[in-house]
């Protein structure tokens, strides 16, 4: 007597690989989901810690900040501040919304000031970063030593930042 598959093990054999198959697929698939959920949080959460450290830095280190707000009723924030990035003896620090809704800090020589056209001299001797894209809000409050930084922007959750004022500087 030959030793050999019958038909109906065969097609027992396919049935089961083809469902450890489409187990395998589901499960792959889910953990290529569930990279790329944590691929964005992860990024998601280095940016927010980026800009909570620009703040936390440029608050703490300043010597004068004073708040306003423009026709959207965004905070325009003037910091006088040690706290620089691309050169020691610009110390004005501007941050504000942009026409095309961008988070912006403008780090000059001069005081950035909102009501004049922008000077060809101003833009020689000043550095501007963006920072965030597609803002609706930005908001600071202060009470105190305390600095509360709300931003919102669109299609995401408002983000809270909280800094503190170091003592007298300068």
């Amino acid at each position: 007597m030959k030793k050999s598959f019958t038909l109906l093990e065969l097609l027992i054999s396919i049935t089961l690989f083809s469902i450890i198959v489409v187990f395998l697929y589901k499960t792959i698939d889910q953990t290529k989901h569930s990279n790329n959920l944590f691929s964005d949080k992860e990024q998601t959460l280095k940016e927010s810690n980026h800009l909570h450290n620009i703040f936390l830095e440029d608050i703490a280190e300043s010597s004068n900040i004073t708040i306003t707000s423009d026709k959207n009723k965004n905070s325009i924030v003037k910091i006088v501040t040690n706290n620089t990035y691309h050169n020691a003896s610009f110390n004005n620090i501007t941050y504000l919304i942009n026409s095309s809704k961008k988070l912006v800090r403008i780090e000059s020589y001069q005081a950035f000031n909102e009501l004049q056209p922008m000077t060809l001299d101003f833009e020689a001797n000043s550095y501007i970063d963006v920072l965030l894209e597609d803002i609706e809000l930005f908001e600071l409050k202060n009470s105190g030593v305390n600095y509360n930084f709300l931003l919102k922007q669109k299609d995401r959750d408002r983000s809270f930042f909280n800094t503190y004022k170091l003592g007298k500087n300068l």
